[in-house]
């Protein structure tokens, strides 16, 4: 499964309750493997190839980095401490995170 499948499959799974009232663009770039947009809104999470909108958040690291982050084999705080992790806004990802397998 490719980075991009297992976000869209994390997608359809948030329960929509959990959205309400939520409006979160994250920025995540991961250098040459691409640049992608996530959508967190009520009623319609979603994921784009590039950069779109005003990010409420941004990530920077690399593809084995988010890819060991989705699968809990990376520990974001090591991974933000030796600098494999750059984020703009951690508060948002501190409560959106979990919903998106990132925390």
């Amino acid at each position: 499964m490719d980075l991009k499948e297992i976000f869209e499959e994390k997608l359809k799974n948030i329960p929509l309750e959990a959205l309400a009232g939520v409006s979160e663009v994250f920025h995540i770039d991961l250098g040459t493997a691409g640049q992608y947009t996530i959508k967190l809104a009520e009623g319609a999470p979603g994921m784009e190839l590039g950069l779109h909108g005003e990010p409420s958040c941004a990530i920077t690291t690399n593809l084995e980095t988010l890819q060991g982050l989705t699968t809990g084999k990376v520990n974001p705080m090591m991974a933000m401490m030796t600098g494999k992790l750059k984020i703009s806004n951690p508060g948002v990802v501190l409560k959106y995170g979990k919903l998106l397998g990132l925390v």
